[in-house]
């Protein structure tokens, strides 16, 4: 299996938009470096700082930070290899020197992408869909507000599907509209029913519905959820890219 390629192209689409491709003022063969600039359509987090950020896909490196950091990154962070720069002692780097402009590393993400081989899922239980303006009526539900749906300013909710066993709510895949190409799955399991094949079933269904509509599903995790990341690789995801995202570290 491979990653679709019509998903990796518009993937580095939304990256020319959420690492100011166009503005790279310090190319070499694998890393892109540019000033910040936030531009229409670029995915943001509220949580994250632009000071500095970092996309690691296919060993190359896209890099948006902060004039101050340039330097440092042409200097130190530019001898390693992009592909090892997840790698503890680059990140302890990293972070000491970030520490010097009062910011910290946030997290390290890995991220996936649909594979070129369809998958069709039927539903194991009776499942509902919820489209963008049904779906407030979730906001205080504490089952499904931990990774399915956000009601984030900067990566609002849009489509959720969830399963029930009677009619009670047991499971919730939803994705939030990251930037102009790309849109977030994740996936909440209430307790007891993990293990029945839920998150895979739900991702699943969800990936296809995003892709019927013209975007491209994609799915994060930290590198040491190995349950996330055996659901991802379970639904048609496969491995695509790291992340590196910062915040201040008064936060």
């Amino acid at each position: 299996m491979r990653i679709d390629s019509e998903y990796m192209e518009k993937t580095l689409r939304q990256f020319a938009l959420d690492y100011n491709v166009n503005g790279g003022e310090w190319i070499t063969e694998k890393i892109h470096l540019s000033p910040v600039k936030v531009l229409e359509g670029a995915r943001l987090h509220v949580k994250h700082d632009t000071f500095f950020k970092a996309a690691i896909i296919m060993g190359k490196a896209y890099v948006m930070a902060d004039e101050k950091m340039h330097p440092w990154i042409k200097e130190i962070l530019a001898k390693e290899p992009p592909e090892w720069w997840c790698d503890f002692k680059n990140l302890k780097k990293l972070e000491s020197e970030l520490n010097k402009y009062g910011r910290e590393i946030f997290d390290t993400h890995i991220y996936f992408l649909p594979s070129e081989e369809p998958t069709m899922e039927r539903p194991r239980f009776a499942v509902k869909w919820f489209e963008k303006e049904e779906l407030e009526q979730f906001r205080n539900d504490k089952r499904f507000n931990t990774y399915s749906l956000s009601f984030s300013p900067t990566q609002p909710d849009v489509l959720a599907v969830v399963a029930y066993d009677k009619k009670e709510p047991i499971a919730m895949a939803g994705c939030s509209e990251d930037g102009a190409y790309l849109w977030q799955i994740g996936v909440d399991c209430v307790n007891g029913y993990e293990g029945r094949g839920l998150a895979r079933n739900l991702v699943t269904m969800l990936k296809q519905e995003i892709i019927a509509m013209g975007k491209v599903p994609y799915y994060g995790t930290a590198e040491s959820h190995a349950i996330s990341r055996s659901v991802a690789i379970a639904s048609g995801f496969l491995p695509a890219w790291c992340e590196i995202q910062v915040r201040k570290s008064n936060e």
